[in-house]
């Protein structure tokens, strides 16, 4: 797209103005996007698989920077498609940053299931952590506020729209019992999804933003 801006220069000759239009066009870039077909794979356990094998990067500027997390869990977290051999059902998590530093969010989940003795995917019991939202409805901020049982375990804190496009991502490297996770909210009108998620666990709540 192309946008037609007109400036108008006043100049001082001989005590009179004289009027000189210039005419710039300014090519606005393409908003950053991804398009994947699948969010989730399934494999045996003992099985890797490529993360992320049909992401396709549209938009932006510049060169796109890569940061997937947990980083122990793949061989390369810069990586756009990282590979990855889990013993158990996770949730991985990609950061994409395009030269504007303009992010993405994106969730990936790998299903291990046990060599057909059943899957090893962990039971997620919401009870173990409580999540709760001040303000709610919340304008330009928000605090996510965790209680519950203790772990050594990463825990990730999502935000998501209607469409289950991940807005804003934060992590904890190890849960104290209590925490108060805050973020600045710059995105539109809506209800959107909170959600925290360990190993064990996950447990989502509505956000309102006014």
């Amino acid at each position: 797209m192309r946008t037609k801006i007109v400036f108008f220069l006043w100049v001082l000759v001989s005590a009179a103005f004289s009027q000189t239009q210039v005419n710039l066009a300014v090519k606005q870039l393409d908003d950053l996007s991804y398009s994947l077909k699948n969010s989730e794979v399934t494999i045996a356990k003992g099985e890797s698989v490529v993360l992320a094998s049909d992401l396709k990067i549209n938009g932006g500027t510049g060169t796109y920077e890569y940061y997937w997390f947990p980083t122990n869990m793949v061989d390369n977290a810069t990586l756009e498609k990282p590979t990855t051999k889990p013993d158990k059902t996770t949730s991985y998590y990609q950061t994409i940053t395009d030269g504007n530093d303009c992010r993405l969010y994106l969730t990936y989940n790998v299903i291990v299931k046990d060599d057909g003795n059943g899957t090893s995917i962990p039971e997620l019991r919401k009870e173990t952590i409580n999540l709760s939202l001040s303000p709610n409805p919340a304008q330009e901020k928000v605090t996510v506020t965790l209680k519950g049982e203790p772990t050594n375990a990463p825990i990730y804190i999502s935000i998501s729209d209607n469409t289950g496009k991940i807005v804003y991502l934060k992590s904890i490297n190890s849960f104290s019992g209590s925490e108060k996770i805050p973020f600045s909210l710059d995105i539109s009108q809506g209800v959107y999804l909170v959600t925290a998620q360990g190993s064990t666990m996950k447990i989502t709540e509505q956000l309102f933003v006014e």
